[in-house]
């Protein structure tokens, strides 16, 4: 009437049962229980007929009455109700319940009633949450029961509690859950791990806690502050584009690893980071400096690493009465401290005004449809009374202000505290199974080793609230397997009374980060537009306006662009006026004396050198770069093509009229042929077009925009310069420059020495001279502009003005001067021919009239005549005919 067990051990001896001779195989040993099977008390009121297996205590009952053998870490007994061996893993919970002054945590109550259904659900194969439980009991010997103990927030308190379980001789522990606060856990989890046990977290954070020298068998199934951190910056950085960043941390462990997670994560991306400490229980005159702190730091982004909601409210307050909660600012809260109801304060206060826009980062509890969160909710909502009193049993600390857990758990109630907490239970369970089957018949033994080895390392599966996964190098859950939600804190719109002297809050979630499928980051799904304070869905900018709200100073063209244009229509006008007016009088002498093909090529470089001025007003403020680029080598081509046509035909005219002065000592009639103007228009032409090509070609100009010496006290460019420049590592565009100055102020000196050299010359309509004037006045724009222009060249406003009244003088000057005294010339002899035409006029009418006088004298003499008798006659002089003008 004894049972036996069968354990696989790693021992290759024989090894005889107690008490016989009788010897088994090399790698069994049979352990004969200490107790007959007939000393189990079927009649223990722990085994009546209401506990069964499927009730919450069943196992706990079984612990208290049945005889064990401890196995390594779990303890060895047959459950009487099915005959099999089962193996007891107990789990010893440590957990805040209660603060020192005797204030109950209310969600350390939701974890560990979470922690207790995972339990039963993982007892009875219930896989209704994890479908990795599913029957479980029917494949896996192991069996959990727990018991709480409350470290009341004191990391003493944990340690000598913990020593206390570690050391004890009887009901030792199979694995330790907790601590709460990572303060704790970061002394609890070494000691834990020195005596064999594993230990897991659901809410322990700090990153500190990822070095696992000093605590190997630690784990945790709430993410890291790295993560949070991570996810912080995704959505400061990737969505909303802040680049500098104050962080307001409380300055204790948890807000210091927190910051050193955030700092990490957010300096590599080139965030500007302005640090402010808070201590916990401030004064007022220490919050007043924190704040002063932060407002001197200018920042308008502040991101708040706090773990009460009474921390925010301090510095919210603060933060309104000094300016920095408002409009112009946003605030982040980077822990879940603001409760999602029941949020008001007195109407027109600084914490009803301040909460406004605020926005709070924090780790999803689940929602509907997603994961397995859906089935934990239904849980919540079975739960009967009876399992809410069990769950109150294992809480009762008989604190004078310990309230029932019927305060703090409701049927349906869940939040983020159930979902890790059942996670956290969940794979302590898979891993403890995958022990007991594959590993711990081989090394003869459950050691705490193998147990937090395949929690670490075991395989992710899917939990109730996404899939869990741990990194092996920091035994934490990866970041990346959880959601994170952004709420807004919105001033309530549902209550309708005016009378009422409170402002209600809504805290609705805006945005949701979801994991993408790689695992390796978020996703934005966008629930409401974010609202902030001033009411608006635009976040506040993360610095002050630069220059006073001006902004950055670009030193564009800007209204001078129409001066420009105005310029451009001006000479443009004048080259195609005059050209009309030469193609109108195309045979008046004037013309066909100086050569049409001549003046043709005036105009026509007038006109391009007129059309340069267009890219030279194109700049990066209405247009692209690349059109600017397009523009920047348009200026010389233009430029330099028009100053050549222009300049070939002058200096042919010049060079023309010495040759035939010093040939020829007789004067002769000058004719300039066509051919005598294009040979060195193609010379010239030339060379520019040469130089222009292989400028183009190997430097090209580019715009480029180069940001200004001046900068604010956040580092930023007051003002920039945008220019066409060559590349630097190219040879620049200084030879190119210099070679057309070269062949272009050579083609104008030597056309005004040929110019000088004519000055005396009398030509037909006295070209020469006119063509030297246009000369000197070319000379002159030369040597005044290029000094000036490269006084005033680092100033692009002006260095425009420079040289498109230099292109717009030199365009009408050479085309002014040339067919000015053309037109007055041609129309001097218009007025000419008019005065001989009047004058021709003038004698008809007087011829006229004295013919009218000689027929009317010569009638009247006849009519005398006959009066005074026949055969006389009069006689009249032909010189009388003469001086009429009608002999001729």
């Amino acid at each position: 009437d004894y049972q036996a067990r069968v354990l696989l051990v790693p021992p290759p001896l024989s090894t005889p049962l107690p008490g016989s001779d009788i010897k088994v195989s090399p790698r069994i040993i049979f352990n004969i229980a200490a107790v007959k099977s007939n000393q189990i008390n079927m009649e223990n009121p722990m085994f009546t007929s209401e506990v069964t297996p499927d009730t919450y205590s069943y196992y706990d009952a079984l612990r208290q009455t049945e005889p064990m053998e401890r196995f390594g870490n779990v303890d060895l007994l047959t459950d009487p109700n099915t005959g099999k061996e089962i193996q007891i893993c107990h789990l010893v919970g440590l957990s805040v319940f209660n603060f020192l002054d005797g204030a109950a945590l209310d969600w350390t109550y939701l974890g560990a009633s979470s922690i207790e259904m995972a339990i039963h659900h993982f007892n009875t194969g219930d896989g209704s949450v994890v479908p990795a439980f599913q029957d479980i009991h029917k494949r896996c010997p192991i069996r959990l029961t727990s018991e709480w103990l409350d470290t009341r927030a004191s990391a003493f308190s944990a340690l000598r509690t913990l020593t206390d379980v570690v050391t004890r001789t009887s009901n030792k522990p199979c694995a330790i859950i907790g601590a709460t606060f990572s303060s704790v856990s970061l002394l609890t989890s070494t000691l834990s791990s020195v005596h064999g046990y594993p230990q897991i977290s659901w809410t322990s954070g700090s990153s500190d806690l990822n070095d696992r020298d000093p605590r190997p068998l630690f784990s945790r199934t709430i993410v890291s502050t790295d993560s949070i951190g991570r996810a912080a910056i995704h959505y400061l950085n990737t969505q909303l584009n802040y680049q500098h960043i104050t962080v307001l941390y409380l300055n204790d462990n948890f807000g210091n690893a927190y910051l050193r997670s955030f700092v990490g994560i957010a300096s590599p991306l080139g965030i500007k980071i302005k640090l402010v400490p808070f201590e916990d229980g401030m004064s007022p005159e220490e919050t007043r400096d924190v704040i002063a702190e932060v407002k001197k730091g200018g920042y308008r982004c502040i991101f708040v690493i706090l773990i009460t909601s009474g921390h925010l409210e301090v510095l919210l307050k603060e933060g309104f009465v000094q300016g920095v909660v408002g409009p112009d600012y946003f605030w982040l809260a980077g822990n879940d401290v603001i409760p999602s109801i029941g949020l008001s304060y007195p109407k027109g206060s600084e914490l009803g005004q301040a909460f406004q826009g605020v926005a709070q980062l924090e780790l999803s509890g689940g929602r509907a449809g997603k994961y397995n969160y859906d089935a934990l909710q239904d849980e919540w909502k079975s739960l009967s009374q009876e399992n809410l009193e069990y769950f109150d049993s294992k809480y009762k600390f008989n604190y004078e202000t310990n309230n029932s857990l019927f305060d703090w758990v409701q049927p349906g109630d869940e939040n983020l505290e159930a979902t890790v907490a059942y996670d956290a239970l969940a794979a302590l369970a898979l891993a403890a199974c995958n022990v007991s089957i594959n590993v711990a018949p081989l090394e003869g033994a459950f050691l705490g080793s193998h147990h937090a080895d395949s929690i670490i390392n075991g395989k992710p599966f899917p939990g109730s609230y996404g899939v869990v996964a741990f990194d092996p190098e920091t035994a934490t859950r990866r970041g990346t397997s959880v959601e994170f939600i952004v709420r807004n804190v919105l001033r309530s719109t549902t209550s309708t009374d005016e009378r009422s002297t409170t402002s209600r809050f809504d805290v609705p979630t805006s945005t949701i980060l979801d994991p993408n499928s790689e695992g390796t980051g978020w996703n934005p799904l966008l629930v409401e537009p974010f609202v902030y304070f001033d009411g608006s869905t635009n976040a506040p900018p993360d610095l002050p306006p630069l220059n006073g709200g001006s902004g950055e100073e670009f030193n564009y063209i800007g209204n001078f662009r129409t001066m420009g244009y105005v310029l451009f229509v001006l000479s443009l006008s004048a080259s195609l006026s005059f050209g009309w007016w030469m193609y109108r009088n195309r045979a008046l002498r004037v013309v066909r004396v100086s050569q049409p093909i001549f003046l043709a090529m005036i105009l026509s470089g007038t006109a391009i050198m007129a059309a340069s001025i267009i890219p030279r007003g194109v700049d990066d403020e209405h247009s692209s770069t690349q059109a600017c680029n397009i523009a920047c080598m348009a200026f010389p081509w233009l430029l330099s093509t028009g100053f050549a046509t222009v300049f070939s035909a002058l200096f042919s005219k010049t060079l023309r009229i010495n040759k035939i002065l010093n040939g020829s000592s007789s004067f002769s009639r000058i004719k300039v042929e066509a051919k005598d103007v294009m040979l060195p228009f193609a010379i010239l032409m030339f060379l520019n077009i040469v130089v222009l090509t292989c400028w183009t070609a190997i430097a090209p100009l580019k715009w480029i925009r180069t940001d200004g010496t001046g900068i604010d006290s956040f580092n930023r460019v007051l003002e920039s310069v945008g220019e066409c420049t060559s590349d630097d590592d190219g040879p620049g565009s200084s030879p190119f420059v210099i070679s057309l100055l070269i062949i272009n102020i050579s083609a104008v000196l030597g056309a005004n020495y040929q110019a000088y050299k004519a000055r005396n010359i009398q030509t037909d309509f006295s070209e020469s001279k006119y063509i030297a004037i246009t000369m000197l006045c070319i000379l002159e724009i030369f040597i005044i502009g290029i000094p000036l222009y490269i006084l005033i060249d680092d100033d692009p406003q002006t260095s425009y003005v420079l040289d498109i009244l230099i292109v717009f003088i030199t365009s009408v000057a050479v085309s002014g001067i040339i067919f000015s005294p053309k037109i007055w010339f041609a129309r001097q002899q218009q007025l000419e021919r008019i005065e001989k035409v009047k004058e021709r006029k003038e004698r008809r009418e007087s011829a006229a009239v004295a013919m009218a006088s000689y027929e009317s004298d010569r009638t009247n003499h006849s009519s005398q005549d006959q009066e005074d008798g026949e055969g006389m006659g009069v006689y009249l002089a032909p010189s009388v005919f003469k001086k009429s003008g009608l002999v001729r």
